[in-house]
């Protein structure tokens, strides 16, 4: 089954008529459970905004494939080795076929998975920066994703999210607002520096890539457009809690 699917609906080194006919296979022999879960896979195998996989992706996709492949065949020398000679030649070639077609549906559905929830693929040298444009343009148009007071409320939130998930305390966010508003105002550019160095050390101390977890969390909001407007229209306007602009064209 080497067929390269011809649409971004079908598997990815699994075409959908390579499995329509494993499905008909398992069928006929009374393997509902495998049927089944076969059927289900081909009928949720298109989703509309699915994009192709490229370039290492298909690579990464094919060694994780063959690889659980390769798990089963040495699952089959292993089981042949130590079935009993009392068990007779056909049942065994019954039963391996169905164990075969169950692993199929493993496979192929553990490499759909992977497949839809990969990360956002970033272009050759664009950095992350701005990579995020095109998602902020999309979701709330060029007013509000230029709104530098809007930026400044939705970062403060995040901020905090992160620190509260992170174990601190309201009282001590209380504390670190009063102390850094007694001093004197920073340089935006330098304060960004700040933000990035203790923000990898707080990744560092608490196990966390961050890197990898703005990709993850890229790719996740792509997929919220819609939500995520809908929430933006419904929150109060024009306040530093989120919040929509009646005023102004998304």
């Amino acid at each position: 089954m080497t067929n390269q699917p011809k649409t971004p609906s079908a598997m990815v080194l699994v075409s959908l008529d390579d499995l329509n006919t494993i499905q008909q296979w398992c069928k006929a022999r009374g393997w509902n459970g495998a049927a089944n879960g076969l059927l289900n896979m081909i009928n949720t195998a298109a989703p509309a905004e699915q994009t192709p996989a490229v370039g290492g992706e298909l690579e990464v996709i094919a060694i994780i494939e063959s690889a659980l492949r390769r798990s089963f065949s040495l699952g089959q020398i292993y089981w042949q080795q130590a079935d009993s000679d009392s068990t007779c030649q056909q049942n065994k070639s019954d039963q391996t076929m169905e164990t075969q077609a169950h692993h199929i549906v493993m496979v192929t559905d553990s490499v759909r998975k992977l497949y839809q929830t990969r990360p956002a693929t970033a272009k050759a040298g664009e950095p992350f920066q701005a990579r995020v444009l095109p998602w902020m343009l999309e979701c709330f148009g060029a007013a509000i994703s230029a709104d530098t007071v809007e930026r400044n409320h939705r970062f403060l939130e995040e901020a905090l999210e992160l620190v509260q998930a992170c174990g601190a305390t309201q009282g001590e966010a209380h504390q670190l607002v009063d102390y850094v508003y007694g001093r004197d105002t920073g340089e935006p550019v330098q304060e960004v520096g700040g933000v990035m160095v203790t923000l990898a050390a707080l990744c560092l101390a608490h196990k966390m890539d961050m890197h990898e977890a703005g990709e993850v969390e890229l790719g996740r909001i792509w997929t919220k457009v819609s939500q995520i407007r809908a929430k933006q229209a419904a929150k109060p306007a024009m306040s530093p809690l989120p919040g929509s602009y009646p005023d102004r064209t998304p």
